[in-house]
């Protein structure tokens, strides 16, 4: 653990602290933890990090994020006595002088907006110094068109640090990377989710691509379902990993030799997964979307708007080498300043 992170109960008894910034942070230790705030905060150096671990036990979590709050709540004079304040959630009434509010799942809604206004307003009266950090642009426009009292700052998605000069040479056969917490289908749970269901991907994009060319394997990281499995398992090309940690996902991936985001539910965010194939030194396909811009407008792969499309692309890149090695240098020249240790830099620097 590092020198600015501490247990909650740990931070209770702290009398005094040389750091002026905040944050508080839950750890599942039964699901998927956040992979944006955790890995973000956690290569700060200015910011005193709380964490309150969660149950080892299923179906846990939502009690201990409710005494989390609670804790939080009981406490807010000594969350007060430091200048700033990162959070996320608009419901805690934080009395900090800055205030910092991450936002990585926008909702475009009219109530969300609301939320946001009644915030900003609130604490703007009490003489309280805003900031609101975002992913992407298109978020930070559609901010800064609606609330004019908080100061709208971008800091990118980001991947955990691996060393590419520890990357393999392409590997064969030609492998494709899908990495996502669940991967569900059919009957699952959460298979019409618009994050974890893989509809398209079992349904098209692997029928597909077996025909073409049955060589071509594909890697799933993450939690499969039950009838996502039963789905798959007539295609003997598609490997199961499981759910693993940041630093297991990023190396499963440097082995692979694409990318591929087959979602085309477009939330008009930024994808994490994106910048996690960029860590790993990977070209990408996906769908044309404000989710995954960041391909389209780096060249970084192709962003294709139908199923067949994207399965060509896929074999395209297999069969020409000279265009993966195109796409393999446009990645590598960028992704270093999407590490998550120098987009904290970024953001401390620019708080």
């Amino acid at each position: 653990m590092k020198s600015n992170s501490e247990n909650f109960f740990k931070w209770v008894f702290r009398q005094k602290d040389e750091l002026n910034s905040i944050v508080f942070l839950f750890i599942s230790r039964v699901n998927a933890n956040n992979a944006r705030f955790i890995p973000l905060f956690q290569n700060t150096q200015k910011i005193r990090i709380v964490y309150f671990s969660g149950l080892p036990i299923k179906y846990t979590d939502t009690f201990s994020l409710k005494i989390f709050k609670f804790f939080q709540v009981l406490f807010c004079s000594k969350i007060a006595s430091y200048q700033t304040i990162h959070f996320f959630d608009l419901q805690m009434n934080f009395r900090n002088q800055y205030q910092v509010l991450h936002i990585d799942d926008p909702i475009y809604s009219y109530d969300y907006l609301q939320k946001i206004r009644i915030w900003e307003t609130s604490k703007h009266q009490k003489g309280c110094k805003l900031k609101i950090i975002t992913t992407n642009t298109f978020t930070s426009d559609w901010i800064k068109k609606h609330i004019n009292l908080s100061h709208v700052l971008i800091i990118e998605q980001g991947y955990h640090d691996f060393n590419l000069s520890n990357r393999k040479e392409l590997p064969y056969p030609f492998i494709c990377g899908y990495s996502s917490p669940y991967i569900n289908y059919g009957k699952d749970k959460n298979s019409n989710h618009p994050t974890y269901g893989a509809k398209i991907l079992i349904d098209e994009i692997i029928p597909q691509l077996f025909m073409k060319d049955p060589d071509i394997k594909i890697y799933l990281i993450g939690k499969i379902g039950k009838h996502a499995k039963k789905a798959l398992s007539k295609y003997s090309n598609v490997s199961f990993f499981g759910l693993t940690n940041f630093t297991e996902n990023i190396k499963i991936l440097s082995k692979c030799s694409v990318g591929i985001y087959p979602r085309k539910i477009d939330n008009k965010r930024s994808v994490l997964k994106i910048f996690t194939y960029l860590g790993a030194g990977l070209p990408i396909v996906t769908f044309d979307l404000i989710d995954t811009e960041i391909v389209k407008r780096l060249k970084l792969g192709f962003s294709v708007n139908n199923p067949n499309q994207f399965v060509d692309k896929i074999v395209e890149l297999k069969q020409s080498p000279e265009v993966l090695k195109h796409f393999q240098g446009n990645v590598t020249m960028i992704r270093e300043q999407y590490s998550w240790k120098n987009l904290a830099i970024k953001m401390e620097s620019l708080l």
